[in-house]
């Protein structure tokens, strides 16, 4: 994801990533994490969705949205990622509703990978 966002390989970045929510939904099991990189005074997040069959363990389908603004380093960053998380995924809320809330945040999908049934 760094080489897409231009980040060269050798230079010094600040990286972190976190599981936001792991649901089952329809035989599958939909994990949904989240990662930033910073680059001297560059800083993108994005957001990874992954859809796994639950019988198999096999990644079906995994999406990666458009990144957005965000930063590991600073603490007022991981509040507001909270507040978004709150608003992005609430209780009672479909897999489809959240995804659709992510994707409407973050502007969309960067990448969209589907994989044949093993």
């Amino acid at each position: 994801m760094t080489a897409l966002l231009g980040i060269p390989s050798n230079e010094s970045t600040v990286a972190c990533g976190h599981r936001v929510a792991l649901i089952p939904n329809n035989g599958s099991w939909f994990e949904i994490e989240r990662y930033c990189v910073s680059f001297k005074n560059f800083s993108q997040c994005w957001f990874v969705i992954g859809e796994v069959d639950k019988k198999t363990g096999a990644l079906k389908r995994l999406e990666i949205t458009k990144p957005f603004e965000g930063d590991c380093r600073q603490k007022e960053d991981e509040l507001r990622t909270r507040n978004l998380l709150e608003e992005l995924i609430p209780p009672n809320s479909t897999v489809s509703e959240i995804r659709e809330n992510i994707l409407n945040v973050t502007g969309g999908l960067m990448l969209n990978l589907t994989f044949p049934n093993p």
